[in-house]
């Protein structure tokens, strides 16, 4: 492979974390996060079991940079940078597999745009899709795109055309808090897993429809930084306890409320880390062996 090319995939994938660190408010927490991030494990680089484990205190991570703030602006750029850190987070888990979580919508091919689109009437709409994982097929393990993505749009948009019921997509809508934003989540799952409503809406445009994909879900993924006491009876926990791709959250799992961020992998993302030549704790403990968690 050229030096100038990089596999398909991981290609998309440098873009997609190379544009977070191009955010002013993301590079400025990442010096405080990466040391945070860096003493929780031993050696020169973590462990794939080092990674999944940083899944419980990714919450504690993001944290580091809070100063208390609850204003409107505080809590903006607050929410873009947890859905950053989450993007980031679940890149790293992913490297060398399929699937790459996007953030920014340029980089979602055209017939996904489309096939998660809302029509009301005749005006469309889109999720608040903070991120979209999508599991590519696997014949783009054998599909390789210049450094500056350059022909992405069209090569991509040709893939999906061609293998969109081989691919699996799956929203992620990061929050910061749950109190006030578990609601939308759940409507939007209800959306998606419905056949329209009526003359009122429905999902998909241009012949395309995320009902012809191998597989979709939606999931929650939240701090949070409520300091409510969380129980599963409560009205936010019920609302995103069904969801098709889960409820997650940036501390250990507990039963009934929450699952740890990194148990979206086997949950919505099992096509991906099992279809390698190693099984993924293998895989990504010689990929974790050429990084350093201090660069992106």
């Amino acid at each position: 492979m050229s030096t100038n090319r990089v596999q398909f995939n991981e290609a998309v994938r440098q873009k997609v974390v190379s544009d977070l660190f191009r955010m002013s408010k993301f590079a400025k927490a990442w010096p405080v996060w990466a040391p945070d991030m860096n003493a929780r494990y031993e050696g020169p680089y973590p462990s794939a079991a080092d990674v999944l484990e940083l899944g419980n205190h990714v919450r504690d991570v993001f944290l580091g940079t809070s100063l208390g703030e609850r204003s409107q602006s505080a809590l903006s750029s607050g929410g873009s940078n947890w859905e950053g850190l989450v993007c980031w987070y679940l890149n790293l888990c992913l490297l060398d597999t399929r699937c790459v979580v996007i953030k920014k919508t340029s980089l979602i091919p055209t017939p996904i745009r489309d096939a998660l689109t809302v029509m009301y009437g005749s005006v469309p709409s889109n999720t608040e899709s903070d991120l979209v994982a999508i599991t590519f097929p696997e014949e783009t393990l054998n599909e390789t795109l210049p450094k500056n993505l350059r022909g992405y749009g069209k090569i991509a948009d040709q893939i999906c055309t061609e293998y969109f019921d081989q691919i699996e997509v799956c929203v992620i809508q990061c929050k910061t808090n749950w109190n006030d934003a578990a609601q939308k989540p759940m409507l939007w799952d209800i959306i998606y897993s419905s056949a329209g409503f009526a003359s009122v809406a429905s999902v998909g445009r241009n012949c395309w429809s995320v009902k012809s994909l191998k597989k979709f879900a939606y999931a929650f993924a939240t701090v949070p930084t409520n300091k409510t006491e969380y129980k599963s009876n409560i009205t936010p926990m019920l609302r995103v306890k069904a969801l098709s791709g889960g409820n997650y959250w940036g501390k250990p799992t507990e039963v009934d409320v929450a699952m740890n961020i990194s148990e979206i992998l086997n949950k919505n993302f099992l096509t991906a880390i099992t279809s390698g030549e190693k099984y993924w704790h293998a895989q990504q403990n010689e990929n974790y062996a050429k990084l350093s968690i201090d660069h992106p």
